[in-house]
């Protein structure tokens, strides 16, 4: 049945590289329409109808995993398609990859806040010396979405991991200083309650039970209105000879990935990127989440102007080279046992966040942790499916919640692994995803004080570096070794396609150059790099 569902929906459907899909007589259509239209109703996608390697393609390739299942949209039911090198460098799409550690926080801030605009709370916490002058800070929330959409916080606590503020306290910079104010200075006014520090100062981390716990030097916060009378500003003084005994170094925390070592990054050179970026960006659609037949949403957002201006300037941007020796011409990381199944995003705009979420991290973690997937499996629901096992997962959607801002309208590659830096993800089990769910639905609680445990990139201070993530356009021969070398390293990567030109794919779903129009081509969703293969 998978086989004659694949085949129909090649054929008859054929995606027309999925612009208007492919004409077809009226009554073929029909047919295959509806039998799409069942299987998404019934909330399962055809099966996989049997269990077979992926065959290897007549060019040297890298191999991409999507986030619709396995099924429909492919002609090989396995979730994954090549990606030939000579197209790869006709197109020039982009990529983005970033490092993992075990997180074990030793200082985490807790508070509450009612307030019905999300946007409207700034909140930034700094490392302050006695002239009340910063050596280092960190926002809560630094995305700001400005879609008018009323969308509050929940009604629950709300946990954030400021060891790496913390770890920025010495004899002179004594003091932690947190401020909460109205951001756009309106008539809207909200509440913050509860304001803690909750500290490890010498005890492993346990996240239900700290160690200390620390309330500001102006006592305790009950009640306090925001946006009546400036910023909130409070004081924890004396924070540091807590951590006497452990100096928070990077000693304390065991890591995985510290940095994504194996490459070289800089600024991109003046102008080499500025029409590459224009391709990524359309500023006339307001919402970024196309659903394809059957069900498949995408939701890759353009980076923001303001993105686009780090882009320019950041040293984070991958520089191409020969750096691969040796390694084998074909490597596939879904196989690792700490890989999870092959998923489905459904009808939801949160391509970044499946694949940056519950792929990636999950791979990271599981990997970290040596927690083996290789028994899990994808079981079909009454929605677009789950992992059965998900408390070994992670949760794309505590991620999309995160960066939608109220709205199923997609996210942007940037917005979600500042996220992963910043707060980390949850596992599926305490925050699941389920494709109906309201996206203006924040994280419970619970959710918040998991994902601190699963943060990405560390530096060498023991501290969040929000430059240890790293993206890079794929153009050159070196680029696409740069991409094997990190494979090779279990790196996987964030890729921007076009699912338009998934009707494109060959009988054994490979992308040739010659399928692809490079002036039609704008990627509008996320996928993962897996893998590669060279030679016959």
């Amino acid at each position: 049945m998978s086989l004659l569902i694949s085949k129909l929906t090649a054929h008859a459907e054929g995606y027309e590289r999925m612009n208007d899909l492919r004409r077809c007589k009226g009554d073929f259509f029909f047919l295959v329409s509806f039998l799409s239209l069942i299987f998404f109703l019934i909330g399962c996608a055809p099966p996989a109808g049997r269990e077979e390697e992926k065959t290897y393609p007549d060019e040297n390739s890298l191999l991409i995993l999507n986030s619709w299942g396995t099924g429909v949209w492919e002609n090989v039911p396995d979730g994954k398609y090549w990606f030939s090198y000579n197209a790869i460098k006709k197109i020039k799409p982009i990529v983005y990859v970033w490092g993992f550690a075990r997180n074990h926080p030793a200082a985490r801030l807790k508070f509450k806040i009612t307030h019905p605009i999300r946007d409207d709370v700034h909140i930034t916490i700094r490392a302050v010396n006695d002239t009340r002058s910063p050596i280092y800070q960190k926002e809560f929330l630094p995305l700001v979405f400005g879609l008018g959409v009323v969308c509050g916080f929940p009604n629950d606590e709300v946990y954030f991991d400021i060891t790496d503020v913390v770890s920025y306290l010495d004899d002179t910079y004594k003091t932690i200083e947190i401020w909460v104010e109205d951001r756009f200075n309106n008539a809207i006014t909200g509440t913050l309650h509860g304001l803690a520090l909750e500290l490890w100062p010498s005890q492993p981390y346990d996240p239900d039970n700290p160690e200390m716990v620390v309330y500001p030097d102006q006592g305790t916060v009950t009640n306090v209105p925001i946006g009546e009378s400036g910023a909130l500003i409070y004081l924890f003084s004396n924070i540091r000879q807590n951590f006497s005994a452990m100096g928070l170094s990077p000693a304390s925390r065991t890591m995985l990935f510290t940095d994504v070592s194996p490459v070289k990054t800089d600024r991109p050179a003046a102008g080499r990127i500025e029409h590459m970026l224009a391709r990524l960006t359309d500023p006339s659609k307001e919402n970024y989440n196309k659903v394809y037949p059957g069900g498949y949403g995408t939701g890759l957002n353009p980076p923001t102007e303001e993105q686009q201006a780090r882009m320019r300037t950041s040293r984070n941007y991958i520089v191409g080279s020969n750096l691969r020796a040796g390694g084998s011409s074909s490597m596939d990381i879904t196989t690792s046992r700490y890989f999870p199944p092959v998923g489905n995003q459904g009808r939801m705009g949160s391509c970044v966040s499946f694949n940056a979420g519950y792929y990636i991290q999950t791979y990271y973690s599981a990997h970290a942790n040596n927690i083996d997937l290789s028994e899990v499996s994808w079981i079909p629901n009454a929605y677009q499916g789950a992992p059965s096992d998900p408390a070994v997962v992670l949760s794309p959607g505590f991620l999309y919640s995160m960066v939608n801002g109220g709205m199923d309208r997609g996210s942007s590659f940037e917005d979600n692994i500042t996220i992963l830096i910043l707060m980390g993800v949850s596992s599926w089990s305490t925050q699941p995803y389920i494709d109906a769910v309201n996206p203006m639905l924040w994280p419970s609680g619970a959710a918040f004080k998991e994902a601190l445990e699963y943060r990405s990139s560390v530096n060498d201070k023991g501290a969040v570096n929000p430059l240890t993530f790293s993206w890079m356009f794929l153009e050159t021969d070196q680029d696409i070794q740069t991409v094997k070398t990190l494979l090779d390293n279990g790196y996987p990567l964030l890729i921007g396609v076009d699912a338009n030109f998934y009707g494109t794919l060959s009988d054994n779903d490979i992308w040739y150059e010659d399928a692809l129009d490079v002036n039609a081509w704008g990627a509008n969703h996320a996928n993962t790099v897996v893998g590669y293969h060279e030679g016959d």
